[in-house]
C-alpha cells in the first residue's frame, strides 16, 4: 500500500518539476527600441504603400458600388447609410417595446416612401 503512494508522489513531483521548467522561458529582454511617428498632414505620401493596396481598393470599390436595390427617391451613399441607421434604430425600438413593455403601440414609419403601421 505504501509503494503505490510513493510511486504516485514521485510522478506528481516529476510532473510539477516538468511543469515549472516548461513554463519558464529561456529568453529575456536585452534591449528595447521605441519610436513615435506623428501621423499628420506634414507626413509625406509613400507611393510604394499606395501601389501595394491600390488593386485591393479597386476591387473593394467595384464590389461596394454595385446597385443592390432601388428607391423612389435618389439617395447618396451617406444619406442611405443615415436612413438605414434610422430604420434600424426604429426596428430595435419596436422590438424593445414588444418584448419589455407588453403594451400595444402604433408607430407610423416613413420607410421606402410608404407608410407602414406597426401595432
Amino acid at each position: 500500500m505504501v509503494e503505490p503512494i510513493k510511486s504516485f508522489r514521485n510522478y506528481l513531483a516529476l510532473s510539477v518539476v516538468l511543469l515549472v521548467a516548461s513554463c519558464s522561458s529561456g529568453y529575456h529582454l536585452v534591449k528595447t527600441n521605441r519610436a513615435e511617428y506623428n501621423v499628420n498632414k506634414e507626413l509625406t505620401v509613400d507611393s510604394s504603400i499606395i501601389k501595394t493596396y491600390l488593386p485591393y481598393k479597386a476591387q473593394l470599390d467595384a464590389e461596394m458600388n454595385k446597385v443592390i436595390g432601388h428607391s423612389a427617391a435618389q439617395m447618396s451613399k451617406k444619406a442611405a447609410i443615415l436612413y438605414l441607421k434610422a430604420c434600424l434604430a426604429i426596428s430595435f425600438l419596436m422590438q424593445f417595446w414588444n418584448r419589455h413593455l407588453n403594451t400595444t403601440r402604433i408607430l407610423i414609419l416613413h420607410c421606402h416612401q410608404q407608410k407602414e403601421v406597426y401595432v
